[in-house]
């Protein structure tokens, strides 16, 4: 398992997941996602391929489509544009004669279905000849391509959509060309008005999309003619300025059938013509009804998450919930000390195997356990026993003294004797208290200093009944190697506070504290408010008298900081140390 450092400590990547993703159904869960993910997406990118190529496919129908009809579009319009330039040489057009110029412009109209109406206008614009009749005595002089070849700007120009003037010529395109052009002077137009239709009228020889439309427009997005029904696209002149405006751009509408159209347009490549072609066809897009989108990714979609749905719902019956009764069982065998009978009916044999061997582990540990308390029982009692026996023994021992300081006569063997007897009873007391509690291991400081403080008023003979003890203890709990010298060193101290602190019977008080500090350790403050020692205190390593020896060693022995003032108004001796636990 893969392992990371955060915050000074360990931890693993299964540590670091949300809580509903460690457990065991989770887990499968994700392992199973996981090994369907590579396939899975496998299968989404080859559908987006199958998307991406399909995209490209009608792009490239659309294209070649627009080419097609773009294409026929200019040729017509070459043409028509080629025509007009060689009527313009001829001398019959130019010389203007109505009869022959207007016999002439008629055979060109009959031979050309593209041409509605020829007409020859002189340099005022007024129509001398046309292949139609009701044309002649037009004016032409306002109309802009007119007024351009007339100022010599251009030899050949188209107009824009127009709506004819003769009953017989609807909407319709003027080319014209100049009579004269830049080597004579201009003497006129040779102007014809195109059928728009026959622009993008395809031979059926060409194979064009079966949906295919088709429409001529200006530039000013006017509509020239159509191949198809576009009434329902809404194709008004704003729409169609912007896509000629961006041109290669697909334009996307959608007809009342809720089919989705793609526009693409392009211009009439004839420097002369005005015109684009405009050609729509439907595109078929992928949507969620749709069986190549269902197949190509909503299916193995819909695969994984069905798999890791039933390999949750298959972990949780055949592993997690006889995995989650045998933990119910071993919390209650943790609780109450007897591991009930499982049943993992249906359960996998290694789950089977796994509760048989709790259980038979269950049973051992129960009679294991059993063994080891009485054993503890056993010990419990044994040192119990021996801590009797010591106490007893140094009561004995301390009988003993008391006996052989009655036998004295000098008053400082005496003296030591009783010094002797209370040290020893300070040890008796320890075992005492050591005995009496459960765990025979601590001992609590407080009752112990409490009971020896009582012993040394009623042992030492040297304290005056003036002299009052005051004992103020927070309850402190310390082990056995701390309460022997701790009890030995208050001993010592109380006693030289006893022998030299209120010589001639002089009144005073002895205090003993005990504190628990805010750092965990305690302090322990024993002073008396008599004569003080003469000089200063000695450094804690110094060899000075056994007393002070004694203390020190104890002191060092339990790891505390000793330190000691004295005065006029009296010595107090401090010590500092940290209670150790069992």
């Amino acid at each position: 398992m893969s392992e990371r450092r955060r915050g000074g400590r360990t931890q693993s990547l299964v540590d670091a997941l949300p809580a509903r993703l460690r457990g065991l159904k989770a887990r499968l869960a994700v392992m199973v996602a996981l090994v369907l993910l590579v396939p899975t997406a496998f299968a989404i990118v080859q559908a987006m391929r199958v998307l991406n190529e399909d995209s490209q496919r009608q792009r490239a129908t659309l294209e070649r489509t627009l080419t097609l009809f773009v294409g026929y579009h200019d040729q017509m319009a070459l043409g028509a544009a080629r025509l007009l330039l060689s009527l313009a040489e001829r001398p019959a057009v130019v010389e203007a004669d109505p009869v022959a110029c207007s016999d002439a412009l008629a055979a060109e109209a009959n031979q050309n279905a593209m041409l509605l109406v020829l007409a020859r206008a002189d340099a005022e614009g007024r129509v001398i000849c046309s292949s139609r009749p009701d044309a002649v005595g037009i004016s032409y002089a306002e109309r802009p391509w007119f007024r351009q070849l007339a100022s010599g700007r251009a030899n050949l120009v188209s107009s824009g959509v127009i709506i004819g003037q003769t009953p017989t010529v609807g909407r319709t395109m003027v080319v014209a060309a100049a009579i004269g052009g830049q080597r004579r002077p201009f003497a006129g137009t040779i102007s014809a008005g195109l059928a728009l239709e026959t622009l993008i009228a395809l031979p059926r020889s060409i194979q064009l999309p079966a949906d295919a439309v088709a429409l001529v427009v200006d530039m000013d997005g006017a509509i020239a003619t159509t191949r198809g029904e576009v009434e329902d696209f809404g194709l008004d002149p704003e729409v169609i300025r912007g896509v000629l405006a961006k041109p290669g751009v697909p334009l996307v509408r959608t007809d009342q059938e809720g089919r989705t159209w793609q526009f693409l347009a392009r211009r009439s490549d004839v420097p002369s013509m005005r015109t684009a072609v405009l050609v729509g066809l439907p595109v078929q897009q992928w949507t969620w009804l749709d069986a190549r989108f269902q197949s190509g990714i909503l299916l193995p979609t819909s695969i994984l998450f069905l798999s890791v749905f039933v390999v949750w719902v298959a972990t949780d019956i055949l592993i997690t919930r006889p995995l989650l009764k045998l933990a119910k069982a071993v919390r209650r065998w943790r609780r109450e000390g007897e591991m009930p009978p499982l049943m993992l009916d249906g359960a996998p044999e290694e789950l089977e195997e796994l509760a048989h061997a709790f259980t038979r582990a269950a049973t051992e540990i129960r009679e294991r356990d059993a063994l080891l308390h009485a054993s503890l029982q056993e010990k419990d009692l044994l040192l119990r026993e021996i801590h009797h026996r010591v106490k007893n023994n140094l009561q004995i021992v301390t009988s003993l003294l008391n006996l052989r300081a009655g036998s004295l006569r000098n008053a400082q063997a005496q003296r030591a004797m009783r010094e002797a007897q209370l040290g020893i009873k300070a040890l008796a007391l320890v075992h005492r208290k050591l005995y009496e509690r459960v765990d025979l291991k601590q001992v609590a400081l407080d009752e112990l200093l409490e009971e020896l403080c009582g012993l040394v008023h009623d042992l030492s003979g040297e304290l005056s009944p003036q002299v009052s003890l005051v004992v103020a203890l927070d309850p402190v709990v310390v082990v056995a190697d701390q309460a022997t010298p701790l009890a030995l060193l208050c001993s010592e101290l109380l006693t030289n506070a006893a022998k030299h602190a209120f010589p001639d019977n002089r009144p005073g008080t002895i205090e003993v504290r005990l504190e628990r500090l805010e750092d965990g350790r305690a302090r322990l403050t024993i002073a008396d408010d008599g004569i003080g020692i003469d000089s200063t205190p000695p450094a804690p390593d110094a060899a000075t008298g056994l007393g002070t020896r004694l203390v020190q060693m104890f002191a060092r022995q339990i790891g505390g900081e000793l330190s000691v003032e004295s005065g006029a108004d009296g010595t107090r001796t401090t010590l500092v140390f940290t209670p150790l636990k069992a």
